[in-house]
């Protein structure tokens, strides 16, 4: 086989020199040794991209899930722990129908509590005519509603109502935080203290029937910052009359175990502190490491905003289950009222951030190396070129030399007149020829269609 690999080479004038032979037997090994070298490169490296796709996904799920939950601290401690924030998603219940109905029924029970219109009647009417104390008294608290309705609807209780709930939020704040040792909790509960409301609108009630109280009252003036037996104890001493223990307070919190409460807060704090720092280290970390940026940051899209949408339906979830806590339509209507003004603001912010993820994710999609996105691109940058101003652009008429046909006084100006040519613009055969590079420069066909043109 030798001799007949030599003999072909010898017939095809190869020439058999040792030299180039062992120069190519040495390119070949150098080759073989590089192949090696880079399949053992590739045998070791499956280890360590798993190791860094190991470590991506990790990442990625934790830029995710500390996403979910600085979202949901910042929001709980502008909305719940800040008391400004407070203030503004409480404010705006007095003013709801729902809020106020039940206001108006605690108001009602609180100031029927003062005025005892029964054990009046009873008093005033004769044996015979007590029988009418039950129907006068329901007429009497009515009438004690309806103003209490008017009242609610005026600028002193809207003012009122907002100091009350300010007022309540901070030491509330201080008590769970454990910042003013001034502030202390009666049996570990927390109250709105609604005296104050209730004085004004008994002394607005006053104002409109005197013989409502049976005698001429000089009432306390009392503030929200008013502790709340203080202020109950003035009002008794002025009606003369025992007033119950819960008479104008709404509890807040009743569960007996503040402590709780207080190392609950304090961890929260902590977790969403440590929940931003994490987000930002696990983001950039997570591209950084990633050989596949564009897909890792994909998933980061994708696992924050269904993330996001499950915070939301989760926020569904818990005001629906607040709401169900009562059994009275009317408590349920003010529940609901509440627990929105609180929820709404988590809700909103929540859907705003999904509808920018959701861009973010079709242009990573749309500016990627994807056959379809490429693709799209391609027919998008056809359309933009055949737009209606490119193609009023394209459509104006122009004259094409090579089919022009000349008129009968013009065919061949050049046969006629030789000068002719540089006053018209082209060229003899014998100018063409001194002025042009050589016909082997230029080709034949393209000489012989340019003689055509200028009719030689």
């Amino acid at each position: 086989m030798g001799d007949h690999f030599r003999r072909e080479m010898a017939q095809h004038g190869a020439v058999e020199d040792p030299k180039v032979l062992r120069a190519e037997r040495d390119a070949l090994r150098e080759e073989r040794d590089a192949l090696q070298t880079e399949l053992s490169q590739l045998q070791r490296q499956p280890s360590h991209e798993l190791a860094r796709k190991t470590a991506v996904g990790l990442l990625v799920v934790v830029a995710v899930l500390a996403a979910m939950v600085s979202t949901v601290g910042i929001w709980a401690e502008r909305n719940l722990l800040d008391t400004e924030r407070f203030e503004e998603r409480v404010g705006p219940l007095a003013q709801s129908p729902a809020v106020q109905s039940v206001l108006a029924a605690k108001f009602t029970d609180d100031l029927m509590e003062l005025v005892d219109p029964k054990a009046f009647f009873e008093d005033a009417l004769p044996e015979k005519g007590r029988i009418l104390a039950i129907p006068l008294t329901s007429a009497v608290e009515g009438f004690v509603h309806k103003e209490v309705l008017a009242f609610m609807e005026s600028d002193l209780f809207h003012e009122l109502w907002l100091r009350a709930s300010k007022t309540a939020h901070h030491n509330a704040i201080d008590l769970i935080k454990d910042r003013n040792p001034n502030v202390s909790a009666d049996a570990e509960k927390i109250t709105i203290n609604l005296i104050p409301l209730i004085d004004a609108a008994l002394a607005q009630l006053g104002e409109k029937s005197p013989e409502l109280l049976g005698k001429s009252v000089d009432l306390p003036t009392l503030t929200v910052e008013d502790i709340p037996d203080a202020a109950r104890i003035k009002i008794q001493q002025a009606l003369d009359r025992p007033v119950s223990k819960t008479f104008g307070q709404i509890e807040v919190y009743d569960s007996g175990n503040l402590r709780t409460v207080q190392s609950a807060v304090s961890r929260f704090e902590d977790l969403k502190v440590v929940s931003v720092i994490a987000l930002l280290v696990s983001t950039p970390l997570a591209l950084w490491l990633s050989r596949r940026r564009r897909r890792t940051l994909l998933h980061l899209l994708v696992g924050t905003t269904f993330g996001l949408i499950l915070i939301r339906r989760s926020a569904f979830i818990a005001r629906d289950y607040v709401t169900d806590l009562s059994t009275e339509p009317s408590n349920r209507a003010a529940l609901n009222a509440t627990t929105s003004a609180f929820v709404n603001p988590l809700v909103s912010a929540a859907g705003w951030i999904v509808a920018g993820l959701i861009v973010a994710i079709v242009i990573a999609l749309v500016t990627g190396p994807y056959s379809w996105a490429v693709s799209l691109r391609h027919h998008l940058g056809r359309a933009a070129e055949t737009t209606p101003t490119n193609r009023t652009a394209d459509t104006t008429p122009t004259t094409d030399v090579s089919t022009a046909r000349p008129t009968s006084t013009q065919k061949n100006p050049v046969r006629k007149n030789p000068t002719a040519g540089t006053s018209l613009g082209v060229c003899t055969r014998e100018q063409y020829q001194s002025s042009s590079p050589k016909t082997s420069d230029i080709g034949r066909p393209q000489l012989s269609a340019f003689l055509r043109t200028v009719g030689i």
